[in-house]
């Protein structure tokens, strides 16, 4: 693959990125509104109640960390077909992007955000190693990560000839189905539920000179396809019919997949060179990620800062108070050669 066919699909990634990133930041800065009970994000005290404002979480990350997953397999097909992936030098560098800044923040948040008592090791082990807090995501993604090397590893021993996808994506859909029933210690129901996106996105590359040539008007089509599943989504969420659980949970899979083509064949129209693509490019989103869960659980939980505002400015105050603070955390961990590394 040469540099500008790279640069082109880092184009599309990058934008794509960017663009996630701030949809879980917003989705996080109005989850004290939601109705979902959640206990990550319950109402702060002397804040009011916004019943408006409920579906602004739902809909911001509905599909956000499946087309994350998404993009990352994406990103690993990518590089493959750069240079060929030597499983265990693959490993440690997973071991160093995502196992060690989720260790090292995950201390600093349990420090200074969740202040969990543990009674045994085994706690003591799941918490840490699972990811406190928002850094879920990077304790699940390193197992993908690992998942989709050692399959790739085992591909090429048993066989030489392509992928059975249809076996491996019926297995991939028992996988997500299972999650329901398998204990999250360690984010094994998290793998399971997520680990399909990844896999999906790595096929994907192989077929992106197809996708980019996808009309609007099929992108339109996704898109309000896409929209209508987030509808059923916000009434699962909203009416919450116990009885219908496993359908929700694939309705939760075709939102994904759907958002996750949708957003990738948007950002495949986004040309090179505008300020879209320009900020795609910047490398502090993984950290703006890292450092935005900390600035709201602190303003929201921890100061008094937002205390008397206006009910209706307080979310989009704490908003642009997270996103800048977040870059400037970011853009100063990336100033010093040690900190970099865990952003």
């Amino acid at each position: 693959m040469t540099k500008s066919k790279a640069n082109t699909h880092l184009n599309e990634i990058g934008v794509m990125r960017a663009i996630l990133i701030l949809s879980i930041v917003i989705g996080h800065t109005f989850a004290i509104y939601g109705i979902t009970g959640s206990k990550t994000w319950v109402l702060p005290e002397n804040f009011e109640s916004i019943s408006l404002f409920w579906w602004i979480n739902p809909v911001f990350i509905s599909f956000t960390l499946q087309a994350f997953v998404f993009i990352s397999g994406y990103l690993m097909r990518m590089q493959s077909m750069a240079k060929p992936i030597k499983t265990v030098q693959f490993i440690g560098k997973k071991i160093k992007r995502l196992f060690v800044p989720m260790i090292v923040f995950g201390l600093l948040y349990w420090a200074l955000v969740d202040h969990k008592m543990f009674y045994n090791i085994y706690d003591w082990l799941n918490y840490f190693m699972s990811g406190p807090g928002h850094l879920w995501f990077l304790s699940m993604l390193f197992i993908c990560f690992v998942a989709m090397a050692l399959f790739l590893e085992f591909d090429k021993l048993v066989s030489k000839s392509r992928y059975n996808k249809l076996i491996v994506g019926g297995s991939l859909l028992l996988l997500y189905i299972g999650s329901l029933f398998v204990t999250d210690d360690f984010r094994i129901a998290q793998f399971c539920q997520y680990f399909i996106y990844f896999v999906l996105g790595y096929w994907t590359f192989d077929y992106r000179r197809t996708l980019k040539s996808v009309s609007v008007t099929k992108i339109l089509i996704l898109g309000i396809i896409t929209a209508s599943l987030i509808a059923v989504k916000l009434c699962f969420i909203q009416y919450k019919p116990n009885h219908v659980y496993m359908i929700n949970h694939m309705n939760d899979l075709f939102v994904g997949m759907a958002g996750s083509y949708l957003f990738l064949l948007l950002c495949m129209k986004c040309p090179e060179g505008t300020y879209l693509s320009e900020v795609g490019t910047w490398t502090g989103f993984f950290g703006v990620y890292i450092f935005h869960q900390f600035i709201l659980r602190i303003l929201y939980y921890q100061t008094d800062l937002l205390v008397g505002l206006n009910k209706y400015v307080v979310g989009l105050f704490a908003l642009v108070l997270t996103l800048v603070l977040s870059w400037a955390l970011a853009k100063l961990f990336l100033n010093y050669r040690l900190t970099r590394k865990l952003i």
